[in-house]
């Protein structure tokens, strides 16, 4: 069965003071996953902007395994 694989994007905020987070390797991942899952909570209930939030990033076609 021919399938295509979406790499997405999510689009969320994360307000904190500049210092001490100057990139965003130094944010800590589970401050990340709260903000993406706050994001995500606000969306299920908003789902006519899920379309906003989300981008797309690439694709690739696969063929699947029958098994």
């Amino acid at each position: 069965m021919n399938m295509v694989n979406y790499m997405l994007d999510l689009a969320f905020t994360l307000e904190l003071p500049e210092i001490p987070y100057g990139t965003l390797n130094d944010i800590p991942s589970h401050m990340l996953v709260n903000a993406m899952q706050k994001r995500v909570d606000y969306l299920r209930n908003h789902l006519d902007e899920v379309h906003e939030a989300v981008g797309l990033c690439d694709s690739y076609r696969f063929e699947q395994k029958e098994s």
